[in-house]
């Protein structure tokens, strides 16, 4: 049995978990981290292509960090309980855990957390963040691609 806490609804719910190289305490540091490389004519959509605002994301992503310290280590191992899609190369065979995760539906703690483990280097501040699979948010996080030049999991939980 799954019990989760926090945002529930009758959609599914898709997880990051992402390594940023400082500490995350301002509007500007996200920016700074995310935006830096997009040019101000690139418009971001969701998958209606209805226009997401920058500054819509950014307020998002800086509520969510300030639920959360960095480097939760027990929030991040709690979202690793659905398929891992698009990871960016640190290291691991994602492949393993996802066929782990459907023939036993979880991880087992160790797996997890050495899921976790090849997330996180030093000096790295992750976190976690959570969105309905119908939020816009989301939808331009993940349509644009907005975490790919960190080290980050991005999780379908069902």
């Amino acid at each position: 049995m799954k019990i989760r806490f926090g945002f529930v609804s009758n959609s599914s719910s898709m997880s990051f978990i992402v390594a940023f190289p400082i500490e995350i305490n301002t509007i500007e540091d996200i920016k700074n981290l995310i935006f830096q490389n997009i040019s101000d004519n690139y418009t971001i959509t969701d998958e209606g292509d209805n226009k997401v605002h920058v500054n819509d994301i950014v307020a998002e992503l800086l509520s969510q960090i300030r639920t959360q310290t960095p480097n939760d280590e027990e929030r991040a191992i709690e979202r690793l309980n659905g398929f891992i899609i698009l990871p960016k190369d640190v290291g691991a065979n994602w492949s393993k855990y996802n066929t782990e995760i459907y023939k036993n539906r979880t991880l087992a703690l160790p797996q997890a957390q050495e899921v976790y483990n090849n997330l996180r280097k030093e000096g790295e501040n992750v976190y976690t963040f959570i969105f309905d699979n119908s939020d816009n948010v989301y939808q331009a996080i993940a349509k644009h691609l907005l975490f790919m030049e960190f080290d980050h999991l991005h999780i379908v939980n069902h």
